[in-house]
């Protein structure tokens, strides 16, 4: 009997409170929820707990779950059994080799099941909830497999849910998989990726770590096609033969030096996957392609001579992006860009999981992905396509971090002594060129909570300059350097000490100083520009957020924290 971990009963009671809530009346049970948990956090035993509970509360119910390939199909029936073992189950998957019908569940591949509903529309009689493990590649499109079965089942069935389970809600245009055309999910029921840094920190998930890539995957000028970079001039960019020596070399001189053995690589094409692992084994690292040239034979000989230490780097195009269950990955190389936000945390979440003896996983992101979605627990997602103003702007942001001068770790931009080599380092921070490259966004300090109704942003440098007013008029720019939800956004506020002693505008100008550098307030912007070394740089500000959200206002700073 398996115990279920706190999050995953969790989960589970989300999905019935929604269900609950949003019972229908009329017939038509319109609301079908989402629930969005990490990369190895166990979605197969929140499918067991579901279908358990359904089938022993509503024994003449049935639940039919869904995926697309046989794999996971099979990891899913076994946790199954595992969580309940008199469970009534069956299996409907032409690659596992059974097409079962009669069962109270039946766990099945999306192909094999719309090709039986094709030959027969009533084959699988009244189903009463619908489950789907990797529903973000529920297309929208409505001949596709995954609508056909939901609608040809929802007329036998017109109260049939649907219930969709993913690490990534996102579509390949922009947005959330409830905002797709005649959206299937309505609501996330539950989001555990706000739990991130308590699910490693209590084991269930492995800590990340980056470090700073001096070879780079040069995106700028790709042109976008279907929501990502068009493949043949992404697999140019990313075969670049010097930038790949540049940056295998790099790898394996960190891996060997960190003791790491077991890597993924990813890169877009399937004849840079062989280049690639051409070159890895050419600097004595036993490397192998997985890719869709490959026999299915071949790739998962690969896979289990990677889970039997024989091989010490696969490197994929498209084929470990899911569904690939190996804990003990302790690197990831990424050179393969993408715009696709799901593909980006798919490929970071094959390094989550934890295993005996794995302190933390590495990121090498050649790619900058990092900078481009932001850490994965805080990605900002946008609804809509960029304007042309923001795409000249392009993506590149300054950001509060910088590499150790030691290690190569990245680190917050205000730290002075190094917390993984010990080194210390002089704060003298280029904010132009530091890049965002933290891949979890850290929880906020104890102490720092809103105390007025707005929101705290962590504090991670501070910029101090003159500006005019659209007067002439002189004032000082004090800008606070931060961040929220993954992107930069910097807060500043402007002191008018040139505005005479007993204006309005000095003495707001005075009370801030007051705050800041708690000492006597300056008596025009140049003494100020003098004694900016007076201001000290709190650990938060309280603001509301009026510009993140309506982009015309200013933010309104409540409070400093210190």
């Amino acid at each position: 009997m398996i115990s279920a971990r706190w999050y995953q009963a969790e989960a589970c009671n989300e999905f019935w409170r929604f269900v609950t809530e949003n019972a229908d009346t009329n017939g038509d049970s319109s609301k079908n929820p989402l629930l969005v948990l990490p990369t190895g956090t166990g979605k197969s035993i929140i499918i067991a707990l579901i279908v358990q509970r359904m089938l022993k509360t509503w024994p003449n119910t049935r639940c039919l779950m869904l995926t697309h390939v046989g794999e996971l199909v099979k990891q899913n029936a076994e946790k199954m059994r595992a969580v309940w073992p008199e469970i009534d189950m069956g299996i409907h998957s032409a690659s596992l080799g059974a097409k079962d019908l009669g069962h109270k569940a039946i766990f099945g591949t999306i192909q094999s099941v719309a090709s039986t509903l094709r030959c027969c529309r009533h084959t699988f009689g009244v189903i009463n909830l619908i489950i789907i493990d990797e529903c973000h590649l529920l297309s929208e499109k409505e001949s596709s497999q995954y609508r056909t079965v939901i609608s040809t089942l929802k007329a036998a069935n017109p109260r049939m849910r649907v219930l969709g389970l993913t690490a990534t809600p996102y579509r390949m245009q922009g947005g959330l998989l409830t905002e797709q055309n005649n959206a299937i999910f309505t609501d996330v029921a539950y989001d555990l990726t706000k739990s991130l840094n308590r699910l490693i920190k209590e084991g269930y998930l492995s800590n990340l770590r980056t470090l700073h890539t001096k070879a780079e995957v040069k995106a700028e000028g790709l042109h976008t096609r279907g929501g990502d970079f068009k493949l043949e001039e992404l697999e140019k960019a990313c075969g670049d033969s010097d930038m790949l020596d540049a940056a295998l070399l790099q790898s394996v001189q960190i891996a060997k030096a960190e003791d790491r053995r077991h890597w993924l690589c990813f890169i877009a094409g399937i004849e840079n996957t062989q280049k690639v692992a051409q070159k890895l084994r050419d600097l004595n690292v036993r490397a192998y392609a997985v890719n869709s040239a490959n026999s299915k034979e071949d790739n998962a000989a690969a896979i289990e001579k990677f889970r039997a230490g024989d091989i010490d780097c696969l490197v994929s195009a498209d084929q470990l992006t899911t569904g690939f269950d190996v804990p003990f990955v302790d690197m990831l190389i990424m050179l393969r860009p993408t715009k696709s936000t799901a593909l980006y945390v798919q490929i970071i979440g094959r390094a989550l999981r934890p295993a005996e003896g794995k302190k933390d996983a590495l990121i090498l992101d050649f790619a900058r992905n990092i900078e481009r979605h932001g850490p994965i627990n805080a990605i900002e997602i946008e609804s809509h396509e960029p304007s042309e103003n923001e795409k000249k702007k392009g993506n590149k942001r300054p950001s509060p971090v910088k590499a150790c001068p030691e290690c190569s770790t990245y680190i917050p931009a205000t730290s002075t002594v190094c917390p993984y080599c010990g080194a210390t380092i002089i704060r003298e921070i280029d904010y132009k060129l530091a890049t965002d490259v933290k891949v979890i966004e850290e929880d906020l300090p104890t102490g720092m909570e809103p105390a007025y109704g707005g929101h705290v942003l962590h504090i991670d440098g501070l910029k101090v300059s003159q500006e005019l007013s659209r007067n002439g008029n002189n004032l000082l720019k004090v800008t606070f350097l931060s961040k929220y939800k993954g992107k930069t956004h910097n807060v500043s506020t402007w002191l008018g000490f040139d505005f005479g002693k007993k204006s309005t505008a000095y003495q707001t100008a005075k009370e801030t100083w007051g705050q800041l550098a708690d000492t006597m307030a300056p008596a025009s912007v140049a003494e100020a520009l003098e004694r900016k070394r007076e201001i000290k740089q709190p650990k938060g500000i309280e603001v509301i957020l009026r510009n993140f959200y309506q982009k015309r206002y200013y933010d309104e700073i409540l409070r400093f924290i210190y």
